[in-house]
């Protein structure tokens, strides 16, 4: 017999009581009703919990009906009203374990973060993905009565969304037996989510003290295989959580209470350590005593990085065997392994450094962009739970195609297979579409300033003169810079972040450098990495001006972008003074580079007409 609607405003039908008796709403809120029976029948049915929204109601009885490694209450039907109402039966699963809790007591924080560990390991197919948590997080950031900063750490928090969530963990909805929590009720927001916002409303519902942070990240972390919680990820969502809460209390003394929460959360936040994004994070799978250079170079990952890599993929995959780990590339910003996934191999790239959450989105847009191009950017392997992202400790990583081991190097054949690529990406329509909402991605142009660093130089012979070299460049750039063509550039496309994929084309890897610039930026720095070895300070003009003939032949360089490319070249050389100089390199070294920057300034005559000759008018 399908039930008829049930209306907050009216009595319960008759066809309910029929059917189930004697019946008394006792709860009602956010489109959810909940019906006791006065005289429930043998199978245990209690409570009838009615759902206005479809999908909810859904998601909680699926959830439900999959089972987890927690104590929640049994689901004894699920039906639907003539309305579409979702409409679950429900056990009493208070029966014999303690009364609804009015705030989770301190003593219990261990045992409570241990549970949310069960929960965040499981998978419940029916449970939005990662994806449905960034748009929640996205609607959340919109609210006005959010303030601007607040806003703008949401829209920038990378979403990895890779644990089931309860997501509602006010102290009622938690099941303890003799004091002890050991799971919950309520599970029709749960969903793929990132597990700290889960710890952050566990501190909440204990009172919200900030100094409970650690305790509940500790207790999480020691029964999570490895798994590292992102301290300032946790403040975040609780000031989140906090401001929310004392907007939807209003007035009164429970929202005053939370709003002197939130104000504290406030004042302290300064002292919390930053959210991931602004700064780099300790490196869990490290490079080795060797320095890795570019190209193919694989060596074995030691077993305790490759156990932590196998148990994050396998959150990750869960129906798919993990086989061996290698490493084939690691330096400061990122690692990058070699994973055997079932029959396919995979590459994990795993971040330590800053990275923008529209980095992801970027990627999954070019690889579209730029298919059938020549040019190919892999985007991220869509995961088990729905997101592209996971982690490995708390570092964020993803999941890629394995393209093969083949760099770009600097034979002729190469140079064209590069410029070929580099005019695909310059050809992109940066100015519609997702690409206009990554404006995170672009840094002040023109490139830094390096005069304090060559004044620190002058007593070091032939480099004393780099100073009014300097300044001309600079002064010459200022007079174009305004009039070169803005393209979407790559900010560091060299040899060892282009490779040759058979079949397929060039490609192109590290994007977290791309925002929009000149064009004739991008292919200058690029054709500087052609011709110039730093491990022996040696350049070769011919390779230079070869490749951007070779660019010239696909997006011809107009008369002004070919004014602009000598100036850009000796920035090029100038910058890496600075950054020798940053890194702290051995004076001899700095020396030795800034000889090679005069010789290569005392040809720039030659230079220009090479570059007259090759990238004349067409």
């Amino acid at each position: 017999m399908t039930l008829p609607p049930l209306s907050v405003e009216a009595d319960v039908p008759v066809g309910w009581t029929d059917r189930f008796g004697d019946l008394s709403r006792i709860a009602c809120h956010a489109g959810v009703q909940v019906l006791k029976l006065a005289e429930p029948p043998g199978q245990g049915l209690a409570f009838l919990k009615v759902h206005d929204e479809a999908d909810r109601g859904q998601r909680e009885g699926a959830i439900l009906r999959h089972g987890l490694a927690v104590v929640t209450p049994r689901l004894l039907l699920d039906e639907r009203s003539e309305s579409g109402q979702v409409v679950l039966g429900l056990d009493d699963a208070r029966q014999g374990r303690d009364p609804a809790l009015r705030r989770v007591p301190l003593g219990a924080l261990p045992q409570a973060a241990a549970v949310l560990a069960k929960v965040h390991e499981q998978s419940a197919p029916s449970a939005p993905g990662a994806p449905a948590w960034a748009r929640e997080l996205r609607r959340r950031a919109s609210r006005v009565s959010l303030a601007g900063p607040l806003q703008e750490a949401l829209v920038q928090l990378l979403v990895m969304g890779d644990g089931l969530c309860h997501q509602d963990l006010h102290p009622s909805n938690w099941l303890c037996e003799a004091g002890e929590p050991v799971g919950m009720l309520d599970w029709a927001s749960a969903c793929a989510a990132d597990p700290e916002s889960d710890l952050a409303g566990l501190v909440l519902a204990a009172g919200g003290n900030p100094s409970l942070i650690d305790l509940v990240c500790d207790s999480w972390e020691a029964v999570s295989r490895g798994r590292v919680a992102d301290r300032a990820r946790v403040w975040l969502l609780l000031y989140l959580q906090t401001v929310e809460g004392a907007h939807h209390k209003g007035v009164g003394a429970a929202g005053d209470d939370l709003r002197t929460l939130a104000d504290q959360l406030a004042t302290q936040w300064p002292s919390q350590p930053p959210l991931h994004g602004s700064r780099r994070v300790e490196r869990v799978v490290p490079v080795s005593g060797d320095q890795i250079a570019g190209g193919a170079l694989w060596e074995p990952v030691g077993q305790d990085h490759a156990r932590l890599v196998v148990d994050a993929l396998g959150r990750a995959q869960r129906d798919q065997h993990v086989g061996l780990v290698q490493r084939f590339v690691g330096h400061a910003c990122n690692d990058v392994l070699l994973v055997d996934l079932g029959t396919r191999q995979r590459v994990v790239k795993i971040y330590n450094k800053p990275v923008s959450a529209s980095l992801f989105e970027l990627e999954a847009v070019l690889a579209r962009q730029l298919a059938d191009s020549g040019a190919v950017v892999l985007a991220p392997l869509v995961l088990d739970y729905g997101g592209s992202l996971f982690r490995v400790g708390c570092r964020p990583a993803a999941l890629y195609p394995y393209a093969g081991d083949e760099r770009c190097g600097c034979t002729p054949v190469d140079r064209r297979r590069l410029a070929a690529a580099q005019a695909a990406l310059h050809r992109v329509d940066h100015g519609t579409g997702p690409l206009t909402d990554l404006s995170s991605l672009r840094p002040s142009l023109p490139w830094p300033d390096v005069a304090a660093v060559v004044s620190d130089l002058f007593d070091a012979g032939p480099i004393a003169g780099l100073h009014e070299v300097w300044r001309w460049t600079n002064d010459g750039l200022d007079e174009v810079w305004d009039q070169l063509p803005a393209a979407l550039v790559h900010g560091s496309l060299h040899r060892d972040h282009a490779g040759w994929w058979p079949g397929r084309g060039v490609v192109v890897y590290d994007l977290e450098k791309v925002r929009v610039g000149p064009r004739v930026a991008d292919v200058v720095k690029t054709a500087y990495f052609m011709g110039y070895r730093g491990n022996d300070e040696q350049a070769d003009p011919s390779s230079i001006v070869h490749y951007l003939r070779a660019y010239h032949r696909h997006t011809p360089l107009s008369a002004i972008e070919r004014r602009a490319a000598l100036y850009l070249l000796m920035e090029c050389f100038l910058h890496d003074i600075k950054a020798l100089g940053q890194t702290r390199q051995p004076r001899a070294r700095i020396v030795a580079h800034g000889r090679l920057t005069l010789e290569f300034f005392r040809n720039l005559t030659g230079l220009r007409e090479a570059i007259a000759q090759h990238l004349g008018d067409r």
